[in-house]
């Protein structure tokens, strides 16, 4: 009974394979064990932060970060081959820079990450990609949200409502192209959006922009919604985004500027609330415009109306004062200039030229001192007497520069 085979043999109950031994519940496998590391407090009981800038690179790293902090001082970054952020579930803030990597599927799992006191960035650069940038209980960026040159396939920050710096997405090649930010009221730089493949662009409680505001080359934009945006402090910049009719901003009150260029399809604008702008207007080649009504407008630094070939009915009753140049040209279908009849002065030249449908100048006969030269030439149905007539309204002497009136009707 006491031989190999008995009870208190290699066999029995307290040999290796006994519950006592290493694949017992306190092995390494266990509860109890060193794989089972405490947690960081949860984000609303106390945050407590890693010193300095942090660097993670492996998933290892990423459960020992969350089983000490649930949030960054400085920059958080992760090392190029990290597959995935499973396990940093844990982060609350990161006080410095969020540098995304060229992962997918990846910034979901950030799901209660609520601030970043730097710049949010994507992976930039030729064959880079990021499937989305989701971050859904983010509330502030405090420097810029940035993409450029990515592959992203949609932009989810539901929660959004500031940043600080910058909103910069250059993105050639987008897949979905859902750009969701509801929650987003002021961005205090630049807001730029450009190459990409949406077809609509809505901010609705976006209220303020610091910067310029750029929508540029939005091939497939057809719509356009931003209707609390109130002001912008640099140029409002709508440029070769070729399939939006009707770009509405109802709600804006003051801008930098006003620069549209290559819209091909837009038929019509009105700033129906515009009171100040700081900068020009300008208009070039959205040879479908008819309609551009900026009737609350007192003055410009410039005025430029080129080569929007449908243009025939024109608003600027409010305007005043030009501190820049007034240029008129190619335009087809505009017959008259009644819509600049409040014009008094203009710092720059004059110039009225190529436009095939003007026919009278009396628009004009409130202007009283032009800083530069007039240049009224090749309007093939304007009678030379209303350009002469205008010149004597203004008053010869009051015209700093040269008069050239040349090729025009009766010449």
């Amino acid at each position: 009974s006491d031989d190999d085979d008995a009870s208190d043999d290699d066999d029995a109950s307290d040999d290796d394979d006994a519950s006592d031994d290493d694949d017992a519940s306190d092995d390494d496998d266990a509860s109890d064990d060193d794989d089972s590391l405490p947690s960081a407090p949860d984000c609303d009981v106390e945050i407590v932060e890693a010193a300095g800038d942090t660097t993670l690179s492996t998933p290892q790293e990423l459960v020992t970060f969350c089983s000490q902090y649930n949030a960054t001082a400085g920059d958080l970054l992760f090392a190029p081959d990290l597959e995935t952020l499973d396990g940093l579930g844990c982060l609350c803030q990161v006080g410095g820079t969020l540098a995304l990597s060229n992962r997918q599927h990846f910034t979901d799992v950030l799901s209660n990450l609520a601030s970043v006191g730097g710049d949010v960035l994507a992976p930039e650069g030729e064959g880079t990609s990021l499937e989305r940038i989701q971050l859904t209980a983010l509330t502030s960026i405090g420097g810029d949200l940035r993409a450029i040159g990515s592959s992203l396939g949609d932009v989810d920050l539901p929660l959004l409502t500031s940043i600080g710096g910058d909103l910069t997405l250059v993105v050639p090649a987008v897949v979905g192209g859902d750009l969701s930010m509801p929650a987003l009221a002021t961005v205090g730089g630049d807001l730029s959006v450009s190459n990409t493949g949406v077809a609509e662009l809505a901010l609705p409680a976006l209220s303020s922009v610091g910067g310029d505001l750029r929508v540029e080359g939005l091939y497939s934009l057809t719509a356009l919604s931003l209707p609390l945006l109130a002001s912008v402090d640099g140029s409002v910049e709508l440029i070769d985004n070729h399939q939006i009719a009707q770009p509405a901003l109802p709600a804006l009150t003051a801008a930098g500027g006003l620069v549209f260029e290559g819209n091909a399809a837009m038929t019509a604008f009105e700033g129906p609330l515009l009171t100040a702008l700081s900068g020009p207007i300008d208009f070039f080649n959205n040879a479908a415009l008819a309609t551009l009504d900026l009737s609350g407008l007192p003055s410009a630094t410039g005025l430029r109306l080129e080569e929007c070939w449908t243009l025939s009915a024109l608003d600027l009753g409010s305007l005043t004062a030009v501190t820049g140049d007034v240029a008129l040209v190619n335009l087809s279908t505009l017959a008259s200039v009644d819509g600049l009849s409040a014009l008094q002065s203009i710092d720059g030249d004059l110039s009225l030229s190529d436009d095939h449908s003007l026919t009278t100048l009396t628009g004009l006969h409130a202007v009283t001192s032009v800083g530069g030269d007039v240049l009224i030439r090749d309007n093939p149905v304007l009678p030379t007497s209303q350009a002469d007539a205008l010149i004597a309204a203004i008053e010869p002497g009051n015209i700093a520069g040269t008069v050239t009136i040349v090729n025009n009707a009766n010449n």
